[in-house]
C-alpha cells in the first residue's frame, strides 16, 4: 500500500525508458533503475523508479499519501513499432490489471517523436481492449485513448495500432502478418460481436428495408455505440 507500479512483461527486443512522474505540475524524483521496495509511504513520496525483471520492468512511484491523486505517467518504448509482412505495428498492454486502488479515470496518449509522417485516418488504424472507452487518432497526430466508466480490477488498457508501410523503420521484424496478430487480438473481443441493441435494430430494418439500408444503418448505429475502425 505504499507505492503504485505498472508492470511491463514480454519485452522481448523492446526497452523502456524516459520514465517520469508528476502530480500538479509537480516532477518526483527519479532514482533510475535503484528503486527500492522496502520503504515506508514518506520515505517512497514524491519519488519513482524502475526495477528490471526478467524480460521486462515495473515502473514505480510513491503513493504519497492515501486518498485522491491525479498522476502523469510518462515513459519511451524503444522498439514498440515492429515490421510485418503487409504493415507496420504493435499490440501493447499501457496500463495493467490487479491495481489494489483501481483509476477513477486513465487517458493514455500515444505521441510520435521519430520525426516521421504525422499519423491520420488515412495511414493508422486502432483498436482499443480490456476496458470501456474510446481510442482515436487525433487531428494532432497522436493516438488517445480515454476510458468512459470508472476501472474495476481486473481493467486495463491494451491497444492495437497499424502503420502504413514506409512511415517508420522498424529495426524488429516478425514473421507473420499484421492482419495474423489483429485476428489474434480482436478473437473474443467485443469488436467481433454486435451489441443486443443493435442486433434488434438491424433486425427491425431488415425486415422493412432490405439489403442496402441495412448496411448503411448497421455502420450508422456502430458509429452511435462508439465502435472504432
Amino acid at each position: 500500500g505504499t507505492e503504485m507500479y505498472i508492470p511491463i512483461s514480454n519485452l522481448d527486443k523492446m526497452s523502456v525508458g524516459d520514465f517520469s512522474v508528476s502530480e500538479n505540475g509537480l516532477s518526483y524524483f527519479n532514482e533510475g533503475r535503484r528503486w527500492d521496495v522496502d520503504r515506508s509511504l514518506s520515505e517512497k513520496a514524491g519519488r519513482c523508479g524502475i526495477i528490471d525483471k526478467h524480460n521486462g520492468v515495473e515502473l514505480c512511484w510513491g503513493k504519497t499519501s492515501y486518498g485522491r491523486h491525479v498522476w502523469t505517467v510518462e515513459y519511451t518504448v524503444t522498439g514498440l513499432v515492429q515490421s510485418f509482412s503487409d504493415a507496420d505495428g504493435f499490440n501493447f498492454m499501457f496500463v495493467n490489471p490487479g491495481f489494489d486502488a483501481p483509476a477513477e479515470h486513465v487517458k493514455v496518449t500515444l505521441v510520435n517523436a521519430t520525426g516521421g509522417p504525422k499519423w491520420t485516418y488515412d495511414n493508422t488504424r486502432v483498436w482499443g481492449f480490456g476496458s470501456y472507452g474510446d481510442i482515436d487518432v487525433t487531428s494532432e497526430g497522436t493516438i488517445v485513448y480515454e476510458s468512459s466508466e470508472a476501472f474495476s480490477h481486473n481493467s486495463s488498457v491494451i491497444t492495437l495500432v497499424r502503420f502504413d508501410k514506409g512511415m517508420f523503420s522498424p529495426a524488429v521484424s516478425r514473421d507473420m502478418t499484421f492482419d495474423e496478430l489483429k485476428e489474434r487480438a480482436l478473437s473474443g473481443s467485443s469488436y467481433g460481436e454486435k451489441d443486443p441493441f443493435e442486433k434488434v435494430i438491424l433486425w427491425i430494418f431488415g425486415l422493412l428495408f432490405g439489403g442496402s439500408v441495412l448496411a448503411l444503418l448497421r455502420a450508422a448505429v456502430l458509429h452511435g455505440l462508439g465502435y472504432t475502425h
